[in-house]
């Protein structure tokens, strides 16, 4: 024993000595300890271990300080000079690896040191648990710093160590699911680099579709962080025909993009995500200078579908641009609210028949009473095309002034596509009365308005309509009476 502890303490005291500091001309330099000098040359066994020679007339200084030798280095140096030194200088050795956290070297001494010596389990066991303790964290550990930094190899090498050397433990679950994460992450790495040397728009734009279809989420997000502004356009338009809710708080970040496209796109995607906390991030691009942006603010604002956004719409009626008009209205109309009512017929008279239209329908599609008086009134010296859509949006708003109306309007109607057009929208009201105004028609001369007044009748799923079409069973016209039997039939088997 006192042989081993001198050898040990020659070990220590050999492990720290006065070294150099080799300054060259060059503006280099050299650490370590000068083991030979003479006139023309010194070698320096360096601090990482290994020698070096150096030329004098290369060197500009020399000096000297105290210098630590690696503890790899110094590891290397007390094993060659343990042999033969026994279980007790393997397990001292232990003790300085695990000191300077040499842990697999320290697990290794100890693992001998039983081996040697058996009956020194009781001293090494406590140690061996210790060190493998610390071991296996200090690899997880390991894993985790090189997963956060990216430096996926590194990490998938520190996981197949981990598992080799505790393949039983608990720890090897949490690195099994660090491992698909890394994986999945690699996968994304060369799906996004596969994206990145595309060098057309056409060959981005297929890329990006493959992932939608492949519905890859977590890489189009990705994407979003590049710099290329055409593969962001494309990922946030992807992200948006996916209806992935998971992209709504990265593409509202992109409203503050300084680039118009970007976001315009992110404006129509939130619309098509239908992001109800978005209304208010939107609602001041209805101002924006930009035609396209506007646009996007209207038509999402519309998908959205919340009351809130009426107000600030029914100002972007008197927009300059005719599409961002006609957009406003049908959003309008889609959002359903009768506060639109009165803006909407507002802008009637100063608008051509195409808007007109529009405005008809958005009335129709809000389905509000206060429009009716206003239809009928527009019905009188409107085009054709536009009376259409009239009389559909009464049809549209129903109850028993609208039905009212287009009774009204079917005495007074001339042109057979009209008539056909309200006895449609007329049954469309579900209205008693529309009964017996559509069954005038079963004596029409017209064979086609009697057909489609047998028609109409048959789809009122109203019992009350099966007196009318009996009478038109002799109707000279196959095509009517025919008609009129289907009808019967139809409305009989109604429960």
């Amino acid at each position: 024993m006192k042989i081993l502890f001198c050898l040990l303490v020659l070990i220590v005291c050999t492990s720290t000595a006065l070294a150099d500091i080799i300054y060259l001309k060059s503006g280099g330099q050299f650490e370590g300890e000068i083991t030979e000098e003479t006139d023309e040359y010194i070698i320096i066994r360096m601090k990482m271990g290994g020698t070096t020679k150096i030329a004098k007339d290369r060197i500009d200084s020399i000096k000297r300080k105290k210098f630590t030798m690696a503890p790899s280095v110094e590891y290397k140096n007390r094993k060659k000079k343990l042999t033969g030194g026994g279980a007790q200088g393997h397990y001292e050795l232990a003790l300085y690896c695990m000191k300077k956290n040499m842990l697999r070297e320290a697990i290794t001494e100890l693992e001998t040191a039983l081996k040697l010596d058996p009956m020194l389990k009781s001293q090494i066991a406590p140690k061996l648990k210790e060190a493998k303790d610390r071991d296996k964290a200090m690899m997880y550990e390991q894993v985790k710093f090189y997963a956060r930094t990216k430096q996926y190899q590194r990490a998938l090498k520190s996981i197949a160590m981990l598992k080799k050397f505790y393949p039983e433990d608990k720890i090897v679950s949490s690195a099994n699911e660090l491992e698909r994460q890394i994986r999945s992450n690699l996968s994304r790495q060369k799906k996004l680099k596969e994206v990145t040397v595309q060098r057309t728009r056409e060959g981005k734009q297929e890329k990006i579709l493959l992932l939608g279809i492949g519905q890859d989420v977590d890489t189009l997000l990705d994407l979003l962080r590049s710099n290329d502004l055409q593969v962001r356009a494309m990922a946030i338009d992807t992200l948006a025909l996916l209806g992935e809710k998971k992209a709504v708080n990265p593409i509202r970040k992109e409203l503050s993009s300084k680039n118009a496209v970007i976001k315009e796109k992110a404006v129509r995607a939130l619309g098509e995500l239908k992001d109800t906390g978005a209304v208010g991030l939107i609602i001041p691009f209805l101002k924006d200078k930009n035609d396209r942006i506007r646009t996007g603010a209207v038509i999402s604002l519309g998908k959205i579908g919340r009351k809130e956004a009426v107000g600030p719409l029914t100002n972007v009626l008197e927009d300059k641009s005719k599409d961002i008009r006609i957009m406003t209205i049908r959003s309008l109309g889609s959002l359903g609210d009768e506060k639109a009512v009165q803006p909407l017929i507002s802008v009637l008279a100063e608008e051509d028949l195409v808007v007109r239209m529009e405005i008809y329908e958005a009335l129709g599609n809000i389905g509000s009473p206060e429009a009716v008086q206003t239809l009928l009134r527009e019905i009188k010296d409107e085009r054709l095309q536009g009376q259409e859509k009239i009389i559909n949006a009464l049809g549209e708003i129903g109850g028993e002034e609208a039905a009212a109306s287009l009774i009204g309007l079917l005495g007074t109607l001339k042109n057979t596509n009209l008539i056909e057009k309200a006895m449609t929208d007329l049954r469309k009201t579900n209205r008693d009365e529309a009964i017996p105004a559509i069954a005038k028609f079963l004596k029409n001369p017209s064979s086609r308005l009697r057909q489609k007044a047998a028609y109409e009748l048959g789809l009122t799923k109203n019992k009350k309509a099966i007196p009318y079409l009996k009478k038109v069973f002799k109707d000279p016209s196959e095509s009517v009476w025919m008609e009129a039997v289907k009808s019967v039939r139809k409305l009989q088997s109604e429960k």
